[in-house]
């Protein structure tokens, strides 16, 4: 609904609403402590609040797209949405990876776990600033433009995490390249194809990224140590923009003259 029900503002709504997530999962935890053990009130609470938003949003505009193609056959899977699943796939394993396997990283370097601890709770308030950031420059940039800068920039800063005196640093700058491209890369999937199949695949890949991805890292760096981890968030990293750049080689023009076309229009 809010990848395509806004027009070319699609990709700014989208991040804010990613943005919206964050706060919401950083908030959830510290209300809860704030009630201490009066916390069962939050579900009582939030229930009261969603049945208020479902009650608010019986009007909204119906923006979700048939199931069939306006020729009547059935919208397929094509290779680019695979595409995007690959993308988000190595996406989630490279930002849950460095969120996740960070701290053993810079522990084996000989970082407390409380700052270390402190480097990943920064790693998490840079998405944050970058996806309040990203809505602002959605709207200035096309998607495939987003998405490469985005990448190629938190491709970079995992290599960099290699050197020891610059490993926090670079975890840092990691989250905060990291932001645009999982709400970016969502906006981009509902213009290549419209199909509730496609952004599901999408929402399933990056599932399997956590999923599989976390163990994985942990099997490496059982193998060959804690060094193996910011090597493997490259890899993965790298990855996901070798897909970013084939998604974009098969878009026959850059999204950023599809919007120029519509406002013209408007």
């Amino acid at each position: 609904l809010y990848s395509r029900g806004f027009g070319v503002r699609s990709g700014a709504v989208m991040t804010v609403m990613s943005t919206a997530f964050a706060v919401g999962s950083i908030a959830g935890p510290v209300m809860a402590a704030a009630l201490n053990s009066n916390y069962r009130v939050l579900p009582i609470a939030f229930g009261v609040l969603s049945a208020i938003l479902a009650v608010t949003l019986l009007p909204a505009r119906e923006t979700s797209q048939p199931a069939h193609s306006l020729s009547g056959q059935p919208v397929r899977l094509e290779g680019t949405a695979w595409l995007f699943a690959l993308m988000v796939f190595f996406y989630v394993m490279a930002e849950q990876g460095a969120s996740f396997w960070g701290v053993a990283h810079l522990e084996s370097l000989g970082v407390t776990h409380d700052a270390a601890a402190l480097v990943m709770s920064l790693f998490w308030t840079a998405l944050l600033i970058g996806r309040f950031a990203g809505a602002a420059l959605s709207l200035r940039f096309s998607s495939r433009t987003m998405m490469l800068g985005s990448a190629a920039g938190a491709t970079l800063c995992l290599a960099v995490a290699h050197v020891p005196a610059l490993a926090g640093a670079a975890y840092i700058a990691g989250g905060l390249c990291f932001a645009a491209v999982f709400p970016t890369g969502l906006v981009w999937l509902a213009r290549f194809n419209p199909s509730s199949h496609a952004i599901t695949l999408y929402f399933v890949a990056g599932s399997i990224g956590a999923a599989a991805g976390l163990p994985l890292i942990g099997w490496l760096k059982n193998l060959f140590g804690a060094g193996a981890i910011p090597t493997v968030l490259t890899v993965s990293s790298g990855l996901c923009l070798l897909m970013i750049y084939g998604i974009g080689s098969r878009q026959p023009r850059d999204d950023a003259a599809t919007r120029v076309s519509l406002e013209s229009r408007a």
